[in-house]
């Protein structure tokens, strides 16, 4: 073979493994960082502006809630399992936001609660401990405000929101525009429930408040499923509905140096029909729905608004 010839297949071979290399080192592998004691704290911010039409008559709501939670790190196992214990701090409703005299003791009663969730090593709930003393603390020993209660916040719904705030980030390395996905099964408390999947995409580093962080954009590609409460746990129930997802996106913004979530934005818009049963009587709700929800995670608490 010339010597040409062999110097020609050297360098081939080089710029193919710097080719190789180059690809790798383009790959990021984002992952939580949770140490036994670490802490961090959490503020979710949640818009609400909803309108009603029963029979030819209009109701408009505005409503705005700030939560604000500490969680620990009580434990790290070997597995890779995690024990994390929230503690809701603060609850705080907007200005507009109009609330009926229960509503407003069950948020009083809500905060200092503590709840702690035992995660496998890719952020599935395993375990949920503190439910039963929490809905202890907002029904009392009325059995029948302690079904209300569990119908409006169901232990499936506190597992989904915190597998929805943990378990989004994909196993393998990824570089911009590598897209994965996850189920999702969100309840809308009586009104039933959202199914479907959240598809993400990964679109590199960009800054957020003077930090380089790394973007993540989301679709909701989901449809609604009538609920399956038992009939007689609220003064009415949903008997069938056709509601549709006009709107699902957000973005997501992940702190790899400190293995931490930064924030997260979702915009989700609901329109259509449900079927309501009244004391016998069968009522057909228009409803149109537009929540965000803005969630922060800092290392320092947040101050109050």
């Amino acid at each position: 073979m010339p010597i040409w010839s062999r110097s020609y297949w050297k360098w081939a071979v080089l710029v193919a493994l710097l080719a190789v290399t180059g690809e790798a080192a383009a790959q990021v592998r984002l992952a939580w960082s949770l140490r036994k004691g670490d802490r961090f704290y959490q503020e979710t911010t949640t818009w609400l502006k909803q309108t009603t039409r029963v029979r030819g008559q209009e109701t408009r709501q505005e409503a705005e809630y700030v939560i604000r939670s500490a969680f620990t790190v009580q434990e790290r196992g070997t597995d890779g399992s995690v024990t994390l214990e929230q503690k809701i701090e603060a609850i705080t409703p907007g200005s507009k936001t109009e609330l009926s005299t229960s509503a407003a003791r069950l948020l009083r009663e809500m905060q200092g609660a503590v709840l702690t969730y035992t995660l496998s090593q890719d952020f599935r709930v395993q375990r949920i401990e503190g439910y039963d003393e929490l809905m202890k603390r907002l029904a009392g020993d009325d059995a029948s405000a302690l079904k209300v209660v569990q119908t409006l916040l169901a232990r499936e719904t506190l597992q989904s929101a915190v597998e929805e705030a943990f378990a989004f980030l994909p196993r393998e390395p990824i570089r911009p525009g590598h897209a994965w996905e996850r189920r999702l099964n969100t309840g809308l408390g009586p009104i039933g429930s959202v199914v479907g999947r959240q598809l993400y995409t990964y679109e590199g580093t960009e800054d957020l408040d003077g930090k380089r962080v790394h973007a993540i954009r989301l679709e909701l590609q989901v449809e609604y499923q009538p609920p399956r409460a038992d009939a007689g746990i609220l003064p009415y129930q949903v008997e069938r509905g056709e509601l549709r997802v006009t709107e699902g996106k957000g973005r997501l913004w992940f702190d790899s140096f400190a293995g931490r979530l930064v924030r997260s934005e979702l915009t989700l818009r609901l329109a259509g029909t449900l079927v309501i049963s009244v004391q016998g009587q069968q009522y057909t709700l228009e409803l149109e729905q537009d929540q965000q929800v803005q969630i922060r995670i800092s290392n320092e608490p947040f101050a109050n608004p």
